[in-house]
């Protein structure tokens, strides 16, 4: 059983290793998205916004609005939009993300 005991150390070793370096497949998409969400938190704090992204990718990410919004515009001065968009649909703003989609996507 997956408990906060156990996640602790698991966002330790994803921030340790890199978030593309773990495989945490034998575990549950619930537990994986909180892993990956409590590593990007500590990343982005740490200032490793990248890998904080790459960690918002693995997971689906439920960080409060405060963290997520300079994670977003981040993503936009970066050329991250697809990445941006997707945090501005999870903040509930779908507008943004379609115009990010309809300005800025690759085509």
């Amino acid at each position: 059983m997956i408990n906060e005991a156990t996640i602790g150390p698991l966002v330790k070793t994803v921030i340790a290793r890199g978030v593309e370096n773990v495989d945490v497949s034998m575990l549950s998409q619930e537990v994986q998205d909180i892993i990956f969400t409590r590593s990007a938190d500590e990343l982005f704090r740490q200032g490793k916004k990248i890998e904080a992204l790459a960690a918002l990718e693995r997971g689906r990410f439920n960080l409060p609005e405060h963290i997520l919004m300079p994670i977003a515009e981040y993503c936009m001065i970066t050329n991250k939009y697809e990445a941006a968009a997707k945090i501005y649909e999870r903040l509930g703003n779908p507008a943004m993300a379609a115009f990010l989609r309809a300005n800025f996507a690759k085509r």
